[in-house]
């Protein structure tokens, strides 16, 4: 502060001051510090001004952490709009630093890092597999990789766990994608592991602090072995939810394969019911026009009435001839009744003698009061008689039928009561 009064363009008091500010906890004073220092034109060329304040955007917003369900994974906070902002400011002032020094590894580390919190760890999958094509024998490079292939896998598996995890699409792949990751830092780790210990301590304290968490990582690799081993056994467990998810997926195929299969079953006995249906309105139609041209042809044979006032004066011609007769037949009987008054030998016959002679046809004259019948009228009578004591005899013999049933019925149950009563 002291050579900032003295001198307020010294860039390097400036950049000292945001130093102090961004070890304190104090990003935002920091920040200010650092774009006045970037600001000046003779650090404008400087990688580590950008890096610094590419530091206290990352910074603004500490990253809490909590336990989850996978083994010892925690995950950050939700992101906010705020810190993705933040965090993408911070990468690409990463990435001016890179082209400035293209050489220095940290760069590399930090936008990795950077990407590893905004949980794209396929793009910091990238950044780190070029990092290691340049410095395959960087240890901080074999960590930061082996770090974003398990927060990688541990990601992916919490997106995909559950009952439900089968209706999302990929979820197979996805899950077996994640699977591999784990086994990458499960060989990534144990390489690790064996090199550290074949390190000296000096080695393993240099390490520790180009990693910026000196003690952090030195903790953490004192207890690699435990945690190789919880990774072995969610790998595990991951191969497991595989066979349950391919099982889980072969059981909807067979089940989306029999739905379709009815479906299109119903579909083809709707297509043949429409057939059916339609065949039959076409016979019934053609069925229709037979029948309307058969009308047609007899409608020609029939002879329509024609002079129907004469037929109908015919007609009533006849029926009155055939009244007249039925009255002659009616007049004959009346005039044998007349006594016979002459014979021959001019003797007079009456008496005894005309009523015996009279008394001959008695069964052929009808009286005044008796109903004069036809023979064709009186045969049908008889007809009708004779139908009646047919019909009559019938009735009987069935009324005598059902009586002679009614005694059996009731012998056969007196015998079967002295059966069961003795």
């Amino acid at each position: 502060v002291k050579a900032l009064d003295i001198d307020s363009d010294c860039f390097a008091a400036a950049n000292g001051v945001g130093m102090v500010f961004a070890r304190r906890g104090k990003p935002e004073i920091a920040r200010k510090a650092f774009q006045c220092v970037r600001d000046h034109k003779a650090m404008e060329d400087n990688p580590a001004i950008y890096i610094n304040l590419a530091h206290t955007y990352i910074q603004t917003h500490g990253v809490r952490r909590r336990k989850r369900v996978f083994g010892d994974d925690a995950e950050s906070e939700p992101e906010t709009e705020e810190r993705i902002a933040n965090t993408r400011k911070a990468i690409s002032l990463y990435q001016k630093a890179k082209e400035l020094d293209p050489d220095d590894v940290s760069v590399n580390l930090h936008i990795a890092k950077a990407l590893n919190n905004l949980k794209d760890y396929d793009e910091a999958a990238a950044v780190l597999s070029e990092a290691a094509h340049n410095w395959p024998f960087d240890m901080l490079v074999k960590i930061n990789q082996a770090k974003n292939w398990e927060d990688w896998a541990k990601h992916t598996l919490r997106i995909y766990r559950g009952f439900r995890a089968i209706q999302k699409p990929g979820c197979l792949e996805k899950v077996e994608d994640a699977r591999d990751c784990l086994t990458s830092a499960v060989a990534a780790w144990n390489f690790i592991s064996n090199y550290w210990s074949e390190m000296t301590h000096i080695e393993c304290g240099l390490l520790s602090r180009r990693s910026g968490h000196p003690e952090g990582l030195k903790t953490f690799m004192s207890n690699i072995k435990e945690h190789i081993a919880n990774l072995q056994q969610l790998i595990e467990t991951v191969n497991a939810r595989v066979q349950e998810l391919a099982r889980q997926i072969h059981h909807n195929d067979l089940q989306l394969e029999r739905l379709n299969l009815e479906k299109k079953e119903g579909e083809r006995e709707a297509e043949n019911r429409a057939k059916n249906s339609e065949a039959f309105r076409r016979e019934k139609h053609l069925e229709a026009e037979d029948q309307a041209l058969r009308l047609m042809e007899s409608g020609r044979h029939i002879r329509l009435g024609r002079n129907l006032e004469a037929v109908k004066d015919k007609a009533a011609a006849k029926s009155s001839n055939k009244k007249k007769k039925t009255e002659e037949k009616q007049e004959i009987p009346q005039e044998a009744e007349q006594p016979m008054q002459v014979v021959e030998g001019g003797e007079d016959i009456g008496g005894d003698a005309a009523n015996t002679i009279s008394g001959i046809f008695d069964d052929e004259i009808p009286h005044d009061d008796e109903e004069v019948v036809v023979p064709r009228e009186r045969e049908k009578k008889d007809k009708k008689k004779k139908k009646d004591k047919k019909d009559k005899k019938d009735k009987k013999d069935k009324k005598d039928k059902e009586k002679k049933d009614k005694k059996d019925k009731k012998r056969k149950h007196r015998e079967n009561e002295d059966t069961a009563s003795g």
